[in-house]
């Protein structure tokens, strides 16, 4: 790699794609290891950041705040690295799709790993991409832990394994929005329903927008910063939000409060279904490919069964 691209991009959360897929490109196409990697076709197929925009806006907001985070980076560095001279060293320049590509090798097959005298670098540099050990799937339960030192990385069984039986790791306490977004898979449990006990469906942008209807005018985000306003995998309905809406109803008598509270929340339940409704039958055969849809409405379908739950549970405690 050229000498003056890596001092730009030192502190670059992408430095060590640009450093892998340049090793890509310079012919270990023999490699079995390389050739099981993922085509920049296989992460079209269900990374929301590949999605047409028609699609993206349909995605719940945790999903696209990570595309709009990783649009940011990955223009971000690209504009860097086309800066540079590639022809001194007799290589060609990497074009942005290729560039794509090796970022979400990068983004969703690397372990975190601290180089001798690299402490102090960003965490988003701190990467290393372990052939085989990042064939290992995600779970959310005991799978396996993941160590490094210098020597090398140590995978040690949490639990016992029975033979043939699948490894795994925990990639973290992750949502199925952000496992979505950085990944490309969800976890599915029975009947449609999410398998994550971390999962969770965000509620702010429909506080935001139920506000506005029911005479708010512009709600400030600042109004509700730092509040857990979501919906847990089993339908619960965090006390921030019941909080969060006490403070924004308009009441003129203080025992309509809790009513108008309630009210608040059935609305803002509501609306969190109607946005994909609403575009879902114009939309379906006309924009996306198949496997973009598939995971779409497994996801919003996982979403309409928690907000069920919490329905259920608003109308057992009223």
């Amino acid at each position: 790699m050229a000498a003056d691209l890596a001092l730009s991009l030192q502190n670059s959360p992408l430095r060590t794609g640009i450093d892998d897929s340049h090793i890509v490109n310079n012919g270990l196409d023999n490699n079995p290891w390389l050739k099981a990697l993922p085509s920049y076709q296989n992460f079209a197929k269900t990374i929301p950041y590949f999605f047409p925009p028609e699609l993206q806006v349909l995605l719940p907001k945790p999903a696209r705040d990570i595309i709009a985070k990783q649009n940011s980076i990955i223009d971000h560095d690209f504009a860097i690295l086309s800066k540079i001279d590639w022809s001194e060293n007799g290589d060609e320049a990497m074009t942005k799709e290729q560039f794509i590509h090796a970022w979400f090798i990068v983004n969703t097959r690397t372990f975190h790993y601290v180089a001798p005298g690299q402490q102090d670098a960003c965490w988003d540099d701190q990467m290393a991409l372990v052939p085989i050990a990042d064939f290992i799937n995600h779970g959310a339960d005991k799978g396996c832990l993941c160590g490094f030192s210098e020597e090398g990385y140590i995978i040690t069984a949490e639990r016992e394994f029975k033979r043939g039986e699948e490894l795994s790791l925990c990639y973290g306490r992750h949502s199925n929005d952000a496992l979505m977004a950085e990944y490309g898979f969800i976890i599915e449990g029975e009947d449609g329903m999410t398998g994550n006990k971390w999962d969770s469906v965000d509620l702010e942008e429909f506080i935001l927008e139920v506000g506005r209807t029911r005479g708010r005018g512009e709600i400030e985000k600042k109004e509700l910063e730092g509040k857990n306003l979501k919906i847990d995998w089993e339908g619960n309905i965090h006390q921030d939000v019941t909080d969060t809406l006490r403070k924004l109803v308009v009441v003129v008598f203080d025992d309509r409060l809790e009513h108008e509270v309630k009210e608040f929340l059935w609305e803002v339940l509501q609306a969190l279904l109607d946005k994909f409704g609403e575009f879902f039958q114009e939309l379906r055969d006309t924009v996306g490919d198949p496997d973009q849809w598939d995971i779409m409405i497994k996801r919003w379908g996982q979403i309409e069964r928690i907000r069920s739950k919490a329905i259920d549970r608003l109308v057992s405690v009223h």
